[in-house]
């Protein structure tokens, strides 16, 4: 390890993180680089899957909603009236978690499946750090 506790791999660890060599002065904020993380297919089958995932869900609880409420106003006891609220409490929760969760998953998917924007740029700018 250097004399200076490790300070030069730091710079050099953030200068290519940043690709300061090919950007120039290594900031990411102020470097004005266009360059964007595209997709791939299995990317775009993720993303739409996504979507309609969510907008699935969103259909679901809202016919829930619906379709307890219009059953709410028929109801001819006030204990089956409480009973109903209960029940669709319950159930927007679970449809709520169910959601998430699944928002969740599909969402780091999303992520997951984006591809690199320099891959073999900076593979090779970790290997001339290194030496």
């Amino acid at each position: 390890m250097d004399d200076d506790g490790g300070a030069t791999w730091a710079k050099e660890t953030a200068r290519v993180v940043c690709n300061e060599d090919r950007l120039g002065s290594g900031s990411p904020m102020t470097t004005g680089s266009t360059a964007r993380r595209r997709r791939g297919p299995l990317g775009w089958i993720v993303f739409a899957f996504f979507w309609a995932y969510n907008a699935l869900m969103a259909v679901w609880l809202a016919a829930g909603i619906v379709t307890m409420e219009t059953e709410y106003q028929t109801a001819a006891t006030e204990a089956e009236r409480d009973a109903m609220a209960a029940g669709l409490a319950v159930g927007a929760g679970v449809i709520l978690v169910v959601w998430s969760l699944g928002a969740l998953l599909l969402g780091m998917l999303m992520l997951a499946t984006r591809r690199n924007v320099s891959r073999g740029q900076r593979s090779a700018a970790m290997e001339k750090a290194a030496d």
